[in-house]
């Protein structure tokens, strides 16, 4: 039996969607460190965050999802989870003028993070992927970065609910990992 064009449209972003999730839990990984591997490494180092950026892919947008209150929301969990370093946050043009006039050093960190969206109707694929990085340069690049990712699913109407609740997973993966690998540092054991 022959599609029509809106079951086509319908069974393509179904297709679409399945691949997202094979291609995000194929990404999803775990890895031990030994502290050898951490003397020079992100984690050792980093502070102070100074700067969260967060970028849109896909129906975000469409959706009502606000990227400032999104951004704020960043902020306050890496506040609560992160609380044993600094979070002195620069202005968008300080932080350019610093980044590009190579004033940068290894104290200092970011968090940056994507959302990927595909979908306006029930179901609503996401994935979510935090990054935390350095922003200076390390002798161990292995570690220069932390990463957490969630991938899911939503309506419309709860859209905004489940990524709240995704980036609090998501900041608090990333503040266990960077803590875990900053415990590294201070004992020399993993």
């Amino acid at each position: 039996m022959p599609l029509t064009s809106k079951k086509a449209t319908r069974v393509n972003r179904r297709v679409i969607q399945a691949l997202l999730l094979l291609v995000a839990l194929a990404l999803i990984t775990t890895e031990s460190v030994a502290a050898e591997e951490l003397v020079d490494a992100m984690p050792c180092h980093v502070n102070v965050i100074r700067w969260v950026d967060l970028h849109f892919e896909g129906t975000a947008e469409e959706l009502g999802l606000r990227k400032a209150k999104l951004e704020k929301l960043i902020r306050l969990r890496l506040r609560n989870d992160l609380s044993l370093i600094d979070h002195d946050y620069m202005s968008e043009s300080e932080f350019l003028v610093q980044t590009i006039s190579g004033k940068t050093n290894k104290r200092e960190g970011r968090v940056s993070c994507d959302i990927w969206t595909v979908g306006d109707d029930y179901p609503i694929s996401f994935l979510l992927e935090c990054k935390m990085l350095g922003l200076g340069h390390y002798d161990k690049p292995f570690f220069s970065e932390i990463t957490a990712k969630v991938l899911g699913y939503t309506s419309r109407q709860k859209a905004s609910n489940s990524l709240d609740e995704s980036i609090r997973s998501a900041i608090t993966d990333l503040s266990a990992q960077f803590l875990e690998a900053r415990g590294i540092c201070k004992r020399g054991s993993p």
